[in-house]
């Protein structure tokens, strides 16, 4: 619980910054990455209430704080998949991201409503990764410089947190292997951040000028 809690706290930090340094909303692509991070604090904190909490809750609440867990990182993986593409991909390609990263939402909803599994959340989360991984490295493989390589570094660190879960790895009886998947993922979310905060958009192709005939 102290850790699900700790990463809200780091989570809501982050979307604080991002959304002083896009005051205004000039950069779509950042002002989405702001909106992952809320909806990182709002998984984190509900699945906080179900670790500290599922002894003394209600089965309704426990079930309800599940799902809110569940919805919630579903708006992660949309707007991580979003906010990248808008600011890596040219129109319409950003676009048709948009809509094939809405469609995915809608469909984890529908599934994830009659679905408890924690491997649905794995499956939707990890594929976004790996599309904001795609991205950010195909344009850092052109150019070797640039805040993509934060983008890789977190979503690599976020593979190893991940590893180590599934591993059932524990430090102590009373750090075990959640609460060492939240510490490593903190450093993931350390890097994403990092990748967002210079962020711009792709700007729309130029329209050519119009001929003109000479006199």
């Amino acid at each position: 619980m102290f850790t699900d809690y700790l990463m809200a706290v780091e989570c809501l930090y982050f979307f604080a910054l991002l959304r002083r340094k896009n005051r205004g909303g000039h950069q779509i692509s950042r002002a989405f990455w702001a909106w992952a991070f809320l909806f990182s604090a709002v998984a984190s904190a509900s699945g906080g209430a179900m670790h500290g909490f599922a002894a003394v809750l209600p089965a309704e609440m426990k079930l309800a704080a599940w799902k809110l867990t569940q919805f919630a990182a579903g708006l992660v993986s949309f707007y991580v998949t979003v906010g990248t593409a808008k600011a890596i991909l040219a129109p319409p390609y950003h676009r048709l991201v948009l809509a094939f990263a809405a469609v995915k939402l809608l469909v984890y909803w529908i599934w994830t409503a009659a679905h408890d599994a924690f491997i649905f959340v794995i499956i939707d989360y990890g594929s976004a990764l790996l599309l904001v991984l795609a991205l950010a490295g195909y344009v850092w493989w052109r150019r070797r410089s640039g805040n993509e390589i934060d983008f890789i570094l977190g979503v690599a660190i976020s593979i190893l947190a991940a590893v180590v879960q599934a591993s059932g790895f524990s430090l102590h009886e009373n750090f075990n292997h959640n609460d060492l998947y939240h510490v490593i993922q903190m450093v993931a979310l350390y890097f994403f951040f990092r990748g967002a905060r210079p962020l711009t958009d792709r700007a729309e192709p130029s329209a050519p000028a119009p001929a003109t005939a000479n006199g």
